[in-house]
This record gives structure tokens, sequence and C-alpha cells, in this order.
């Protein structure tokens, strides 16, 4: 009777640390009845190899039920939660829009814009942040195609073979140095000419480069030839 429960209790997950206690006084039980001449030997011996069977398989189960425990607590501890999206680095610091001059780049609101191919100009005698020999002058057009007016916040970077311009002022050439609005209506387009002149470039054939972003929620375009 001993042996046939705690064989039944051997196959119950968490009950069977337990069971193996039983399954010894099931043996201990059954060797006693065995001794005693008095007692039928086929129940006693009957009831010590199910008292037997009982201890193994308490033993091999509760090992058993054990490790996959192990193994789902574990499993869930070695996989990391996604970090929270503010720890990510900034991806507008470490992305751009790859684009052409001449090209228009749309974002996912509508908002466009453009720059055309750079060209070199002549500042007048009045033209102000010049640094070097070579100026280029740059037509950027932006086009808010959102439902809403947007204050324009552009950061732009220019490099002539990785020398970075310096912003040419110059009235006569139209070049204020300046953007011509500070907020853009929704479905208008403002046109501007920017000029840059860079200190030890190449000269003309130098690789220019373009990065602009019309606010700073917006991957930065970045024109090249």
């Amino acid at each position: 009777m001993v042996g046939t429960v705690a064989l039944a209790l051997a196959f119950v997950p968490i009950v069977n640390y337990g069971a193996w206690l039983l399954a010894v006084a099931g043996v201990v039980l059954g060797a006693v009845a065995l001794v005693r001449r008095r007692r039928p030997r086929a129940l006693a011996l009957a009831g010590t190899v199910l008292s037997g069977l009982a201890f193994v398989l308490s033993i091999v189960l509760a090992v058993v039920y054990t490790a996959g425990l192990l193994s789902s607590v574990g499993g869930g501890a070695a996989a990391p939660a996604p970090a929270p999206t503010a720890q990510e680095p900034d991806a507008a610091a470490t992305e751009s829009v790859p684009a052409t001059f001449g090209q228009t780049v749309t974002y996912d609101d509508g908002m466009q814009i453009a720059v055309s191919e750079p060209l070199p100009f002549t500042p007048s005698a009045e033209a102000a942040g010049l640094e070097g020999d070579l100026a280029l002058s740059f037509t950027v057009t932006i086009y808010n195609g959102t439902a809403a007016d947007y204050e324009l916040f552009p950061f732009t970077l220019v490099t002539a073979d990785g020398q970075p311009g310096s912003v040419v002022v110059d009235e006569a050439n139209s070049m204020p140095g300046v953007p011509p609005v500070a907020t853009i209506a929704a479905g208008q387009t403002v046109t501007s000419i920017e000029g840059y002149s860079f200190p030890d470039a190449a000269g003309a054939s130098a690789a220019v480069v373009y990065q602009v972003a019309p606010g700073p929620e917006y991957l930065p375009a970045r024109f090249t030839r």
C-alpha cells in the first residue's frame, strides 16, 4: 500500500520532492515484512519492489523538474528587456538621407527639401564671412507639404574636401545669410540662396557635401555630386 502511494506521488511535480521519504518507509516496511515469516512474502516483496521503484523515480523526476524550472527561469533572465528609446543613440545624429544635388528629399510627413548644384560666384566688395579663395552658392528650396505651419530651424553643415565652409553674407549676390522667413505656411515653398567660402579647398573640383535638415525632428539630408 505504501509503495503504491509513493509511486503515484513520484509523478506529481513539487510533491515528488517528498515522495522519496515515503518510498524509503515502504522499503523498510517491506523488508521487515519479509523477515517476519508470518506475513505473506509475495505481498511484502511486491510492496518492497514498488517502494524501491518509487524511490528511484521520485529522485529522477525531481531532478528533471528542477532542471526544467531552472531552465525556464534562466531563459527569462538571459533575454534582456529592450532598452528604452531615450537611452538609444539619437538617430538624427548618426544617420542621414543620401541625395544628389538637384534631387528633392521628401520626408514621411510631406516636408520636402532640395539643394541645387553648387556654383562658384564672385563675392562683392561688401561681402562678409570670406575665408578662402573658393566661394560657392547653393539654392535651397523647402516645401512644407505637411498639414500645419512649420517654424524653420535648419541646421546646415557644408564642407569641401572635408574643410567646413563659412557662411557668406553678401546682399549684392542675394545672400542675406539667414532664412528668408521664420515660419513656412502649410503648402508653401521657400527658396533662398546661400553662399559659403572654404579655406584651403581644392578649387572648383572639390568634393562638396551639403547637409541640412528643416528642423531637429528631421533626419538631415546629405547632398553630394
